[in-house]
């Protein structure tokens, strides 16, 4: 019973350490993200055609979050428009239109 005990503590301590060291990697990598944030993002509207529903959201944003250095997006499915903020210092606006054309809501120039 005293093993069971011992075995029982040791793998309490084992996932703990785990789950610490997982949230000290969350927290550096977002300080990290809220310095580039600050440094290097850029807001861009972009005028999407059938971009009528809120489902159009989630299948945008998905392609979008494929991205390294898309940042975030608010949708304006009223208007059909679409705003993307994006670090510049990790990927160009080239690389978000490619992502939003790749879905069936194609950019109106």
């Amino acid at each position: 019973m005293k093993h069971l005990k011992t075995i029982n503590l040791i793998i309490f301590m084992a996932m703990l350490l785990i789950t610490l060291n997982i949230e000290a990697q969350t927290q550096v990598k977002s300080n990290t993200k809220s310095k580039v944030v600050q440094n290097n993002s850029i807001q861009k509207k972009y005028k999407l055609k059938g971009f009528k529903q809120s489902c159009c959201t989630g299948i945008v944003a998905y392609s979008l979050s494929k991205v390294e250095g898309y940042l975030k997006s608010e949708a304006d499915v009223k208007n059909q428009e679409l705003r993307v903020w994006y670090d510049t210092s990790i990927c160009t606006e080239k690389q978000i239109k490619e992502a939003i054309n790749k879905t069936p809501y194609k950019i109106i120039e």
